[in-house]
This record gives structure tokens, C-alpha cells and sequence, in this order.
């Protein structure tokens, strides 16, 4: 199947409104059942917009607030619930994980040589870290013996902090397995082999909105969920070629692997991007300098931008703060300022700080990664 390919911004989510009103279209008259539609996003946030404008489709188009809304899941809650089907061991939650590790890393680092004398200070951040890692680990396939195999004939073999992870990874599992219990990875291996299609066969259409990377395992339920042929995966990208073409450093070389690994190609736009968004697509990823890049804007281009550099990331919040400000001092609306930042947990706690410093009103959104949606927006 082909991903559906939506141009940024505006046009992108004007495009996907057209697909929920065809939905809301197929009910003329009452019960305005639409719970044979599936959507699946990748917040809860995104899971409550969807919610949201759906009801105000229907109520617009057929004035009733009397509805029957799709299901609207996060990607989390899907794999959940369809895990259930399966009647398999319960599932671990996250709570109860990170304080099985914390207990397992305490045991394990008490007298042993190169983590100190107080395994109660260093356990926590040394456990959560390690539950990190294996989670990464098992998501992608590895047990504790394909790690120890792998990292056997390296130089860090003999490392305590690599020995510390193969023994932590062991004990996490044979606890797991004592106790019956299963963990996030643990259930993606099981769907991945037990899905069985007809349990999406009560929905007449599926769509999948916002997921642009996935873990491994992730990718292989996923994959078996858009071959069932009515599945719609909508993609965020200036066009199909900028997919297809991506290098290493383009952000949208994680969206391309990832629909490889589900297994689904980047078909065609539903609209094409504007010759704006093409250009700065093309200009502010190529191997060219920004200055030789910048000679290709077409005509109808009037966006500035300045390309700054700070000394550190303070220094960089003050900055943009300091730009919002003067721009909010000439009249610009607030809603009309859009700031991204490529991690908000880096950010997040100094944007607050500073923003609220300077006074200035914002709306901290969270959602996708920066390549294809801004990650915060004042």
C-alpha cells in the first residue's frame, strides 16, 4: 500500500479535515454511527484534537451533537488492547518496571568494585538508565545472550558498566518470567506473531495519522495492520519525492526507513505542496551552503530567515525570548509565532523559565519530532 503524503501546515490539515468530513458524510440522517472507523495517533493529545474536531464536523454538517464518535486510539493503547485478544501474560507497567530494575541494579552494584559505597544514592539514576537501555535493546530483538554475544570481542567487554547491563538485562527477564508478568517488547514480539487481521475486520476504514518513526517490533505490527486494505497512513512531507530522496541528515530519512520497515511506499500528495514550502524544503537541508540555496527561491518567496549562533543554550532561549518580544511589541498576535526546539526536554524547563521572564504568553504543544512538525509552539 501507499502512505498518503500531506503538505505542512494549513494545507496539510486542511487536507486531512476533507478526509473526516468524507467520513462524516457517509451518515445522511440519524444514528450517526461512526464506530466502524479507527484512527491511530501517536498522543493523547493528538487523540483529544481528533476527538474534538470530528464532533465538530458532524455537528456542523448534520447539526446533531447526539454521536457515536470513531475510536480514536493512541498507538500505545492499540497495541493494549489487541494484546488482550491474545489472552497472553499480563502486562508489566511502568512503575512496577522501573522498580523491579532499581531492586535488581541495588543488589547487583552492593560491594561490587567501581560503583562506590552507596548503592542507595546511585541506584535510581543508574537503574533508570538501564531500563532505558533495555527497553531499546528488547525492542529491537536483543536478549540478554545476543548482547553479551554481541559485545564479546569488543574493548569495552570487560567494562563493569557493560557487565552490569548483561547481568541487570538476565535477571530482568528470569523475574519477568517467574512472575508471569510481560513487558512493552515482550508484548510487540507477541502480536507481531499472533495478529490475526480479524481483529480490525469491524472497521470499514482505518487511519493512521502522525507516526513517522517506530521501534523495530513497532514497525512489524504496524506493517501487519496496513495490510489489511483498509488502512489509510498519512504522512507529513513537502512531497513524495523529498521521501524517496532523503539523505542521512535529512530529517525525513527517518520517515522514509520507517515506511520501509512497515512496508508501505510514499505514494503521491492529496495536494502539492507550495513553492515556498518545496523551496525551503530543498534549501535548508541541501549539501550546498544556505547562501547558493537561497539563489533558487522562486519569485513569489518573502519569508526572512536569519541563520544565529549562540554560545550556549541559555543564551539561545534569551535570544528567541528577546525576538518574540520586540515582535509582540509591534502588534504581531500572539497565535501567529511558531518557536521549535529539537528536544523539549532539554529546553522545555528554560523555555518556561525565560518566557515567563519576559512575559510572555505561550502554549507549549507537544507532538511530533521536528523534521516533520514543529515540537513547540508559542
Amino acid at each position: 500500500m501507499n502512505a498518503l503524503i500531506m503538505p505542512y501546515g494549513g494545507p496539510g490539515w486542511k487536507e486531512k479535515q476533507r478526509i473526516l468530513e468524507g467520513i462524516a458524510s457517509r451518515r445522511g440522517a440519524p444514528p450517526f454511527l461512526y464506530n466502524d472507523v479507527l484512527v491511530i495517533v501517536p498522543s493523547s493529545r493528538l487523540r483529544r484534537t481528533y476527538g474534538r474536531l470530528f464532533l465538530d464536523l458532524v455537528e456542523r454538517k448534520h447539526g446533531a451533537r447526539a454521536v457515536v464518535p470513531p475510536h480514536i486510539q493512541t498507538l500505545h493503547q492499540l497495541f493494549q488492547r489487541l494484546y488482550t485478544r491474545l489472552g497472553g501474560a499480563p502486562l508489566i507497567d511502568e512503575n512496577s518496571r522501573l522498580i523491579l530494575f532499581e531492586g535488581i541494579v541495588k543488589e547487583l552494584i552492593t560491594g561490587r568494585p567501581g560503583f562506590g559505597s552507596t548503592p542507595d544514592i546511585l541506584a535510581p539514576s543508574l537503574s533508570a538508565s538501564l531500563a532505558d537501555m533495555v527497553e531499546e535493546l528488547s525492542s529491537s530483538g536483543i536478549g540478554p545472550a545476543g548482547l553479551a554475544s554481541a559485545v564479546a570481542g569488543a574493548e569495552s567487554a570487560d567494562k563493569p558498566q557493560v557487565g552490569l547491563l548483561i547481568e541487570s538485562y538476565r535477571a530482568y527477564e528470569r523475574i519477568l518470567s517467574e512472575k508471569g508478568l510481560v513487558d512493552p517488547a515482550g508484548m510487540l514480539a507477541a502480536l507481531a506473531r499472533g495478529f490475526d487481521p480479524a481483529w480490525l475486520a469491524e472497521y470499514a476504514a482505518i487511519i493512521v495519522d502522525g507516526i513517522h518513526d517506530a521501534t523495530g517490533l513497532e514497525a512489524r505490527v504496524l506493517g501487519k495492520i496496513a495490510a489489511c486494505g483498509n488502512c489509510m497512513f498519512l504522512v507529513d512531507a513537502p512531497s513524495a519525492g523529498h521521501i524517496r530522496t532523503a539523505g542521512e541528515r535529512h530529517p525525513l530519512r527517518l520517515t522514509r526507513d520507517f515506511l520501509e520497515r512497515v512496508g508501505i511506499a510514499a505514494g503521491e500528495a492529496l495536494s502539492p505542496a507550495g513553492s515556498d514550502d518545496l523551496f525551503l524544503a530543498d534549501a535548508l537541508f541541501s549539501e550546498r551552503s544556505f547562501a547558493e540555496a537561497a539563489q533558487r527561491a522562486p519569485a513569489s518567496f518573502s519569508r526572512r530567515i536569519r541563520l544565529v549562533s549562540s554560545v550556549n543554550t541559555r543564551e539561545e532561549v534569551s535570544f528567541i525570548a528577546g525576538e518574540v518580544k520586540r515582535s509582540l511589541k509591534s502588534g504581531t498576535v500572539p497565535d501567529s509565532i511558531l518557536v521549535a526546539f529539537p528536544s523539549l526536554d532539554e529546553y522545555g524547563p528554560l523555555v518556561e523559565e525565560l518566557f515567563i521572564d519576559f512575559g510572555i504568553p505561550y502554549n507549549r504543544s507537544l507532538g511530533r519530532q521536528l523534521g516533520t512538525s514543529p515540537v513547540t509552539s508559542f
